[in-house]
């Protein structure tokens, strides 16, 4: 079954369910996340300083992806980002 994900400015895309429900997810769902912490898509919690580089950069990466830049978290992973290279 496919579904169809609408975007601001009226764009849509057609994807499977899977598909749906992992944007659904990822943009939707991790609000429970105490400051500080990132939900990994298994579920557990990690703060997100102890976050590698690489994790560090794919999350923010996948987010910008997702349109999901007006997200909290995303701003936090952000000033984790520059902390880094300051």
């Amino acid at each position: 079954m496919n579904r169809t994900a609408y975007y601001p400015l009226g764009r849509a895309e057609d994807m499977s369910e899977g598909q749906y429900q992992s944007l659904h997810a990822i943009v939707h769902e991790p609000e429970d996340a105490p400051t500080g912490m990132w939900q990994r898509r298994e579920g557990d919690l990690i703060p997100i300083a102890d976050m590698t580089d690489a994790h560090l950069d794919n999350t923010i990466e996948m987010l910008r992806r997702n349109n999901a830049t007006a997200w909290h978290k995303y701003r936090e992973l952000l000033v984790e980002k520059k902390r880094r290279t300051t």
